[in-house]
């Protein structure tokens, strides 16, 4: 997808140093890690860029920077759209709409992961269906304390191979699957958000050593620890781990417990 010439639409990407002007919104044209930079104006809005926003590629982040409070008029009409486009985050201009402020927001641990998550996959319409929705929103909520499916179906009154048959049903990954992603996403967002060795965050979150925390993230995302720490955002996360299960999705029984 062309971006208009009259477009303000920014890129950054790794290392977060600079914005970039983009020519186009494909999802080949964002590596990894990459957010969208829309910052908003009367002529940003005159041009298109809310809809390139709202319908940007899957895996890419966004973040909308408001204009100084003296221009805040000549948008007010639009502001409550902004939160159609599914930001982010969204800053004030100023200091905090460089690309350190920008990255900070994306690497900020999401208010409520569950469901950052859960809306991300039914706006693009990997879930679309209200049960299997909260389903999976269950599961992210109980990965941060359940390390095994027997345990994560316990505690939602469901046997492993009823809650199977709920997610091959929707042509959705097995659920130990969604469990351990859960878990592994969980860990590398707090990564990107705090300071400590990335090994101490996965032993406090019930995993027994770094050296399986990345083996993990290694076989179910298919990028090594390190680099999903330096990448930010979990949009570009969730869609490596969806690519990786549809690669695998024919050698996995519905019902597989891979991990209790």
């Amino acid at each position: 997808m062309k971006t208009p010439s009259g477009s303000h639409i920014l890129m950054l990407k790794a290392p977060y140093e600079c914005f970039q002007a983009i020519e186009e919104l494909g999802a080949d044209a964002h590596p990894s890690g990459s957010v969208l930079v829309w910052p908003v104006s009367r002529e940003s809005l005159d041009a298109g860029d809310f809809d390139l926003i709202a319908n940007r590629p899957r895996g890419v982040s966004c973040v909308i920077i408001l204009p100084s409070a003296s221009d805040i008029p000549t948008i007010a009409p639009f502001l409550h759209r902004l939160p159609d486009a599914s930001p982010n985050a969204v800053l004030p201009s100023g200091r905090l709409a460089t690309p350190f402020g920008v990255r900070a927001a994306l690497a900020a641990f999401p208010r409520s992961l569950p469901k950052a998550v859960t809306d991300y996959l039914w706006r693009h319409r990997v879930v679309d269906d209200q049960a299997a929705r909260i389903e999976i929103q269950r599961v992210f909520q109980m990965a941060p304390r359940t390390a095994t499916i027997g345990q994560l179906c316990r505690e939602m009154y469901l046997s492993r191979r009823t809650l199977g048959r709920h997610f091959e049903a929707r042509g959705l990954p097995v659920p130990s699957h969604w469990l351990q992603f859960a878990r592994i996403l969980n860990v590398l967002l707090r990564a990107q958000a705090e300071r400590r060795a990335m090994f101490k965050i996965a032993i406090a979150t019930g995993y027994p050593d770094g050296f399986t925390f990345s083996n993990q993230v290694k076989r179910l995302i298919g990028v090594r620890p390190s680099a999903a720490r330096e990448l930010v955002g979990f949009e570009w996360l969730v869609e490596a781990w969806l690519k990786r299960e549809h690669e695998n999705r024919d050698s996995i029984s519905p019902d597989e417990d891979c991990f209790d």
